[in-house]
């Protein structure tokens, strides 16, 4: 198999004006349908799981990705909720949301076809809205992820790995990685340049890497606001990002084909900016106050 990095990697280099919204998101801020409330410590999810791999085979250069996103709380919720989300090389190829009234378990499954070689990363937000006798409102949340290398050439079957088990899967891990942090590093360039801010004072998280949170605590926060940070940046995702992308000019577009959201945490704790480009090479940034 001929490693073409020019295939990979041109499209990272395209040349585009970057205009700049900015949106601010709180609490207040999201719908109805998708708010942050404190957690019910009675609530938890006895199982919740994201998953890739290759569906079917259909010719030797083209595939399917099987996407599972599932859930289940310990007991039925006044609502529950799932987003998804799917990269493929950094930027968003496609979405999945599914709610429920009453409901403890929620189900999705897409298949999608592709003809190339790719890094996937699917990220899903597990949500749950509980309402007690007692009127009061609270919630419960989940994060989880999964990752899927595919490999394909002309005279062999597509390949799909987690984990590299050849000298030939490593390589292409290295290069699938370059490029996806290519178009991460190039957003966090152009977004520290709009907001005026030094990027060694901010700590870099993308959006897919968000998971290996729910176990500690962003830099500068402690385990509750933390919590809270994550849960409202989900808020603003939904609103902003999930349910279509406001542009400057006022027009709402897609996020398929937008790059992998970004968050700039300050290393004080005080501010996050979850950053973006939209298809056409708009810099979108949302601001979020922390602690």
């Amino acid at each position: 198999m001929q490693v073409s990095y020019f295939r990979l990697l041109c499209w990272i280099f395209t040349a585009c004006v970057a205009a700049v919204t900015v949106i601010a998101f709180n609490k207040q801020d999201a719908k109805e349908t998708f708010t942050f409330f404190p957690p019910d410590p009675a609530a938890t999810y006895t199982s919740a799981d994201t998953s890739l791999s290759l569906a079917k085979i259909s010719a030797s250069e083209s595939y399917a990705v099987e996407w599972k996103a599932f859930s289940t709380l310990n007991q039925k919720a006044y609502l529950r909720q799932d987003i998804s989300l799917l990269f493929k090389n950094g930027r968003l190829t496609d979405g999945m949301g599914k709610w429920k009234t009453n409901a403890e378990t929620l189900y999705q499954l897409k298949n999608l076809k592709e003809n190339e070689n790719a890094l996937y990363e699917a990220i899903t937000f597990h949500y749950s809205e509980i309402h007690r006798n007692d009127d009061t409102i609270s919630s419960a949340q989940k994060l989880t992820n999964d990752t899927l290398y595919v490999l394909i050439s002309p005279s062999t079957n597509a390949i799909g790995f987690q984990t590299p088990s050849s000298a030939e899967e490593k390589e292409w891990q290295s290069i699938l990685n370059r490029a996806v942090g290519l178009v991460s590093s190039s957003t966090v360039r152009k977004a520290a340049a709009s907001l005026n801010i030094e990027p060694q004072n901010y700590e870099s998280i993308a959006l897919t890497g968000l998971p290996a949170y729910r176990d500690q605590t962003f830099p500068g926060l402690n385990k509750r606001q933390t919590r809270d940070a994550i849960g409202r940046l989900w808020e603003g995702i939904y609103k902003n990002y999930y349910l279509g992308i406001k542009k400057q000019n006022g027009t709402i577009v897609s996020p398929v084909g937008s790059t992998v959201p970004i968050i700039l945490l300050s290393k004080t704790g005080n501010v996050l900016y979850l950053v973006f480009e939209t298809k056409d090479g708009e810099l979108i940034y949302l601001k979020q106050l922390t602690g």
